[in-house]
């Protein structure tokens, strides 16, 4: 059930953060309020025990939402979807080094996001 599933959201548009938990809360997740830095991300990891990540790549900090998933990486394979605006070849590189579930573009449907976040709990 949807309900017993936790979802840790790092983003830091305030409207977009706001956006995603509500549609994830809708849909019977239990959301964490959003992130906006990454170094805010491992208090809220330990604190919070998420089944999954939504990570934006740009962030209100030093590191991106890349350099702080290799740093999850090292303590956990905890699943990643990266949702970002910022898709050139370079940063999708990166990325896939985390061996992330997805790595899709903003805006995405909810649908494809719920079908990616059921794929990523589940495995």
């Amino acid at each position: 059930m949807a309900s017993e599933k936790r979802i840790l959201v790092v983003e830091d548009e305030p409207l977009i953060g706001l956006e995603l938990v509500q549609n994830l809360r809708r849909q019977g997740y239990t959301v964490s309020d959003p992130v906006v830095s990454a170094d805010l991300i491992f208090k809220a990891v330990e604190e919070f025990h998420p089944d999954l990540v939504i990570m934006d790549i740009k962030l209100q900090s030093y590191n991106d939402g890349i350099d702080a998933a290799m740093r999850i990486r090292a303590f956990s394979q905890l699943p990643i979807i990266f949702l970002t605006a910022y898709s050139n070849p370079e940063t999708r590189s990166r990325a896939d080094r985390v061996k992330p579930i997805a790595f899709l573009n903003k805006p995405v449907s909810m649908d494809r996001l719920i079908q990616l976040i059921e794929q990523g709990i589940s495995s």
